[in-house]
């Protein structure tokens, strides 16, 4: 478990100061944390395999930068649903989350 120290502990025998973060057994984090000694801090969370590639966005905004009803005629090509009042981001979104970038990007 990682901590942040909120106030100075001792630790294997050796001073940690206050605002060092330190990596305890579940055990002996929840101890100093309910002391009111140290806060958990949250692990990073890993970048899910759902996350669109950073690419796809800046492509598809680059490809149809002054053309949105293209975009929408290639949007519904690759049957991606949208709001028939949806703007050039909503669409691209929709195209993203219906997994259907590289579709697009390729007409």
């Amino acid at each position: 478990m990682k901590l942040k120290l909120i106030e100075q502990v001792t630790f294997n025998g050796a001073h940690v100061e206050a605002g060092a973060e330190i990596e305890l057994s579940e055990i002996s984090g929840q101890a100093l944390i309910a002391e009111g000694k140290a806060e958990a801090l949250e692990p990073e969370a890993p970048k899910t395999p759902d996350d669109p590639p950073a690419g796809e966005k800046a492509a598809l905004d680059k490809k149809y930068t002054s053309k949105i009803p293209e975009l929408k005629e290639h949007a519904k090509a690759a049957d991606v649903e949208f709001k028939h009042d949806a703007t050039k981001a909503e669409i691209i979104d929709a195209i993203i989350e219906a997994g259907k970038a590289a579709d697009v990007l390729g007409m």
